[in-house]
């Protein structure tokens, strides 16, 4: 008999127990987890599956990887006499990254007939904004995935909408934050009402493709998706072939910061014509790292997708940030192999 299990994600606790029951009509057919921590140096912890008709499954997490620990109890959980529906439905725990998870575990998936569905990501309307473009640990909603998780909320939202097939959207669709959501939700994602909708019927007709999933989200291949502008949410593309001074882009990131404003994208650096430069702005946390290379240096650019919401002028003064953090040809002719970005983006080997 071959399966279809379901993946969903949130980073609420409480929207985690009522999905769990309210989802889809069959109790004996969504399971929620709860991540258990094990002071011992031999394991994480447990992984209990629990659904609403009381049977709790248990399987113990080993290794040094939290979410490789996971998918490999879920791929246990799999065998059990109790997970024979033909449309299982799990909830994952607060916290897991969807793409550190899925591509993986839809391969691992392949040997034992089962498939990997829709993979969702739900959230409520009314908390979107601040959970989006404010930086909130995830320790203080009780949604980290371990003791000394220092995530915010908004990385999890942010990575997860971006990477998911399906967003569960509660609340009001119409409001400010249903509206940033659908600012940042990309076109090819559906969105939904938890409760509203058929979930169980529009999910029957998912089958997850990871890379195509991984492709909304990797730095070089991200889009500016825009949306509904009645509560003053507005999306930037801002796109040059120039690469990003060495040090105005640190005056860039302030700017960010000080907006409060999701951005994420990637850049180049004179020094590191090679290099895809990641860069990631949540709220006040700007982040930048590397993503690996350029197919051919030609084909080096910087495009960064900005959303927030408040007055226009705030979208103009990010703009003229950003046209001044560009390199200019002066820049580029004299410049330095030492960047002083190793810590961010590794050792530059045009140093040597």
């Amino acid at each position: 008999m071959h399966r279809t299990i379901h993946l969903l994600s949130t980073a609420n606790p409480i929207l985690s127990d009522l999905l769990a029951l309210t989802l889809i009509p069959d109790p004996t057919a969504i399971w929620q987890t709860r991540l258990t921590q094990d002071v011992s140096e031999s394991t994480i912890g447990t992984l209990t599956f629990s659904n609403a008709v009381n049977i709790e499954i248990t399987e113990e997490l080993t290794g040094t990887c939290v979410t490789c620990a996971i998918r490999t109890a879920l791929i246990s959980f799999l065998h059990n006499p109790y997970t024979r529906s033909n449309e299982l439905f799990v909830i994952l725990p607060p916290g897991v990254e969807l793409p550190h998870l899925c591509p993986t575990f839809a391969a691992d998936l392949k040997s034992i007939d089962v498939t990997l569905g829709a993979v969702t990501h739900a959230l409520d309307a009314t908390n979107a904004t601040s959970e989006l473009l404010a930086h909130i640990p995830l320790a203080e909603r009780g949604a980290q995935l371990i003791d000394d998780d220092e995530r915010c909320l908004a990385e999890i939202h942010a990575i997860n909408m971006g990477y998911a097939d399906l967003i569960l959207l509660c609340g009001d669709h119409n409001s400010p934050g249903g509206e940033l959501v659908e600012h940042l939700r990309p076109h090819d994602t559906l969105l939904a009402h938890p409760f509203e909708d058929n979930i169980a019927e529009l999910v029957i007709s998912i089958d997850h493709d990871p890379q195509r999933a991984l492709a909304r989200i990797h730095p070089s291949t991200l889009q500016a998706w825009g949306g509904p502008q009645t509560h003053g949410t507005w999306t930037l593309d801002l796109t040059s072939s120039k690469a990003l001074h060495p040090e105005r882009l640190f005056d860039f990131a302030q700017t960010l910061s000080d907006l409060e404003v999701y951005a994420r994208g990637c850049f180049w650096v004179p020094a590191r014509p090679d290099v895809v430069c990641a860069w990631d702005a949540l709220g006040t946390h700007v982040a930048i790292s590397n993503a690996g290379n350029w197919e051919t240096p030609s084909e080096a650019s910087t495009h960064i997708v900005v959303v927030g919401q408040g007055e226009e002028t705030m979208a103009q003064h990010i703009e003229d940030a950003f046209a001044h953090a560009l390199a200019t040809e002066t820049d580029m002719l004299f410049a330095e192999p030492d960047d002083g970005l190793d810590q961010w983006l590794g050792e530059n080997v045009t140093e040597e």
